[in-house]
């Protein structure tokens, strides 16, 4: 699988920044789901829209803790573990996928979920209730 353009640079130890100029159509949660695929811990998201005091979306303070490996391809999405969490992610003109979880997680909404179903360009990303 080729990197996303996301990934692109930064692969000197630089940190990087993913900046969104505008709302996207895709959503924050894949952005920030996108973000967790590739982010060292030394990189930055920025979303104009979302990222102001008083238009502040929430899950820019999730805390995910360290990454437990590199991303990897699991049942048709891509995947990244961490030690309080994952992310998944459907990539852009893939189909819809519905997933198993193996276990009870809790999405940025609050709900517990078992299981998820991500349409193309879609992402999610859970924590350990």
């Amino acid at each position: 699988m080729p990197p996303p353009a996301r990934e692109r640079g930064g692969r000197d130890g630089r940190p990087r920044t993913h900046a969104h100029l505008r709302p996207v159509p895709w959503g924050a949660e894949y952005a920030l789901a996108t973000y967790f695929l590739v982010s060292s811990g030394r990189d930055g998201l920025g979303n104009d829209s979302n990222g102001l005091p008083d238009a502040w979306w929430a899950g820019y303070d999730v805390d995910l803790g360290a990454p437990l490996g590199d991303r990897y391809v699991w049942n048709g999405l891509v995947r990244r573990d961490f030690a309080s969490g994952m992310v998944l992610v459907n990539e852009p003109e893939q189909p819809a996928r519905t997933v198993d979880l193996g276990g009870t997680w809790r999405g940025l909404d609050g709900q517990l979920r078992t299981g998820v179903t991500l349409s193309p360009t879609s992402g999610v990303v859970l924590r350990v209730p």
